[in-house]
């Protein structure tokens, strides 16, 4: 399924583990700023994927190179990212999605 309009892809390039700040490469070229704090998970909602509140005891390591969905944002000091997730949470639950779709078809077949 398509993303939402307001998401965008990214690729973090750097990350600091001691202040919990970043920099995320949008596929558009841009550099978006990231703060750890906006981490949300991705689960599968009614038609598309949707952010919710994380635990922070659960919370996944961030490292450079790991691939981003995120909700962009501007600031005075430049663009950010205004709430984010992990790629690969998005694709599940997307593959969630889809599949309870196709089970919805065969149901009513």
């Amino acid at each position: 399924m398509p993303m939402y309009d307001w998401l965008k892809r990214g690729v973090v390039e750097s990350f600091s583990p001691q202040s919990g700040q970043g920099r995320i490469r949008g596929e558009d070229g841009v550099e978006y700023f990231f703060h750890r704090d906006a981490l949300r998970r991705l689960v599968a909602g009614y038609t598309q994927p949707v952010f919710r509140p994380h635990d922070p005891i659960l919370e996944p390591t961030v490292q450079v190179g790991d691939a981003l969905v995120f909700r962009p944002g501007f600031t005075a000091n430049g663009p950010k990212a205004e709430i984010w997730g992990f790629a690969s949470h998005y694709e599940r639950a997307d593959q969630e999605i889809a599949a309870r779709q196709v089970k919805q078809i065969k149901v009513a077949s």
